[in-house]
């Protein structure tokens, strides 16, 4: 929810600043008023957190479904985006125990672009003075500032938005295929870790059946002379008892 707080900043000067901008820019970008991204329609709400946007820690990027109903109140979105923004210390502390996994940005900068200037203008009047609380039932809201800007760089034009999202594709099948490499070589070493463990089994196995072959030999050759002793005793005996008498 979006509610009331002195948190958040407002980097704009009072009026409808966007209006001059476009109008002096659009001569020097050769930008178009009727090109969607080219116009005052796309809305950055800077410092979002990470967590709060996304769907579970396995999944750590931002949900476009998220974004959408968090700021549709406003009027029809054309689309969303994000950039990450790793700035620790723009978070208040009431947050920063949710952002402290390693290698998940913190915040992130989401773009809402909306379908006609009439949202985008609420969304900039509403945002004035606002920032992002989290309820829970049962527990205390928890609030996290935010700073609300315009676009003035083309990150929403159709053109830019699908390079980047060929790109963020490529990062992903390349980072897809990194993972596949990586769990392979785990696999391999976890074989071979298995595959030594068994042959020392093995090796362990064959001395302790080897030990027990010698000890049954000892055992058989010492049954096999004291058999022979007690024979050649026996043999003494009767020796002894045919002896002629003179």
């Amino acid at each position: 929810a979006i509610s009331s707080g002195i948190n958040a900043e407002w980097p704009l000067r009072p009026g409808e600043e966007w209006e001059t901008y476009f109008r002096t820019i659009n001569g020097k970008r050769n930008w178009s008023e009727c090109t969607p991204g080219e116009r005052a329609d796309t809305v950055i709400i800077k410092n979002l957190p990470t967590k709060w946007f996304s769907l579970d820690a396995n999944n750590p990027k931002p949900c476009e479904r998220f974004l959408r109903d968090a700021f549709t109140l406003f009027g029809t979105i054309r689309k969303v985006d994000y950039e990450d923004c790793v700035e620790e210390g723009e978070l208040g502390d009431d947050i920063t125990s949710l952002t402290s996994q390693f290698g998940i940005p913190l915040t992130f900068n989401a773009y809402i672009q909306y379908q006609n200037y009439t949202s985008f203008k609420a969304a900039m009047s509403g945002l004035k003075g606002k920032q992002l609380m989290r309820l829970f039932p049962g527990q205390k809201p928890t609030f996290s500032p935010f700073v609300v800007d315009y676009d003035r760089t083309g990150f929403m034009t159709d053109k830019i938005h699908k390079a980047r999202k060929i790109e963020r594709e490529r990062a992903a099948e390349e980072a897809k295929r990194k993972h596949e490499a990586y769990m392979k070589q785990q696999s391999e070493l976890m074989a071979k870790q298995i595959e030594k463990q068994k042959r020392k089994r093995r090796k362990l196995e064959e001395k302790k059946m080897a030990a027990k072959k010698s000890k049954k030999d000892k055992r058989r050759k010492r049954k096999g002379d004291i058999n022979e002793c007690e024979k050649k005793e026996k043999s003494t005996d009767c020796d002894s008892a045919l002896i002629p008498l003179l």
